[in-house]
Parts: structure tokens; sequence; C-alpha cells
């Protein structure tokens, strides 16, 4: 909670008139202080949280709360009750959840009307539909985690050379490849910038090129110590 925050948070509690109206304001904040406690210390009681939270309320001689923290009515402990309460209505769901599936699971494992064997057709097309979409998903991580290479002579060595013919073959299935919508380069560089004398600096230059507009990007830097 920063300053400002609590500030304002203060100046709400003192334009409350009674003070049952200032606890019951303050019972988010003591909730949210208990449940960090809790996170901290899983097998803490409410003891424990009042000897960190309110050293005066523990009285050390005699190992026990204050006599206003043993009150009925104590905000403290009703705050409490209200978490163990949420605890146990939580954990009375998961009970429901369960036996839920468990009858689903009885019933299907007795009834055999429930359950139907797949015939080998279907088995067939849904063992192909799970190899496809594998391979499709492993092709598309292979792009997206594949690293350029450096073609040294760019399109004039023998990589490039050797690219540049797969391209321009005929004899490729249904024809020629079709003609790229977008076509993108990136530019690698190190040269001494701004000046002659100055140290050899990385250098960037990427470029997009589509029918109607192409986009460049650069990434230059210069040598500010030799300069």
């Amino acid at each position: 909670m920063t300053e400002d925050m609590l500030d304002e948070y203060t100046r709400y509690l003192s334009s409350l008139d009674d003070g049952d109206s200032r606890t019951r304001a303050q019972l988010d904040v003591l909730c949210s202080d208990m449940q960090a406690f809790k996170a901290a210390n899983p097998k803490c009681c409410l003891e424990d949280f009042i000897r960190w939270h309110s050293p005066k309320d523990w009285i050390e001689e005699e190992e026990c709360l204050s006599e206003r923290m043993q009150l009925p009515d104590n905000t403290w402990v009703k705050d409490d009750y209200v978490e163990a309460l949420k605890l146990i209505k939580s954990t009375e769901l998961l009970f429901v959840q369960y036996s839920s599936l468990l009858n689903k699971l009885t019933i299907g494992e007795s009834d055999d009307s429930l359950v139907e064997a797949p015939n080998p057709e279907e088995l067939y097309k849904f063992i192909i539909a799970l190899i496809e979409d594998a391979t499709s998903k492993r092709d598309e991580d292979r792009i997206v985690i594949s690293r350029g290479v450096p073609i040294f002579g760019a399109s004039n060595g023998t990589l490039g050379n050797a690219v540049r013919r797969m391209l321009e073959r005929q004899d490729v299935k249904n024809g020629l490849l079709p003609s790229p919508s977008r076509k993108q380069y990136t530019i690698r560089w190190s040269v001494p910038r701004p000046t002659a004398n100055s140290r050899v600096v990385p250098q960037r230059l990427f470029a997009s090129i589509e029918q109607d507009e192409f986009r460049l990007c650069g990434a230059f830097t210069e040598d500010t110590v030799y300069t």
C-alpha cells in the first residue's frame, strides 16, 4: 500500500462515526494480512497470527490471548471463522465433484451401452488426425525456432547459386512456384562509424517489400569514443 493510499484509507477511517463501522472497514485489510500469514506459515493458528500482528494482545507469562481477544464477538476471531467456513465450503465442493465423477465412471463400467468401442475406420481417422495435427505443430515450431545462417557471397556464392537454381526450376509439381506476395531481407554488417578512424561497430537493416508498399527498419550504432 503506497503512502497516498494509506493516507486516503486513514482519512476514510476517521470519517466514520462509530467504532463498529471503523472495525468493519478494517476487515478487508485484516483478512488480507491473515491470508498472507497463513500462506507463509501453513501450520499456524490464530494465536500465532496475534503474536505477530498484535504482540500486546498476547500474554507471554500465561501464554494466552488478552481479555479483549477472548470476547465472544471479537472481530479477529469472527474473521478467522469466516475464512474457515470458506475453506470448508470449497472442500465440500471438491467432494461433490469427486462423487459425481466416480458415479459416472461406475455407470460407464456397469453399462456397456454407454461406452461403445470405435470401429476400425473411426479409429484410423482419429489416429490420422492426431498425426496431422502433431506434424503441423512441429512444422510451426521448427519455423519459429529456426535460426538464420550466413550465406557467404550472397546470391553469387556457392550456396546462393544453389538456392537460386532450385527456385528457378520448372519441373516443380504443378508448374513454377507462385510469385511471392512479400519479400523480406535482413542485412547485417560491421563497419567503422561515423568516421574511418572509429571502431568497427555492428549495423542492421531489415527490408519488407510488397506489391504496393515497402518498409525499412534499421538499427545503426556509432563509436562514441574514437570518432
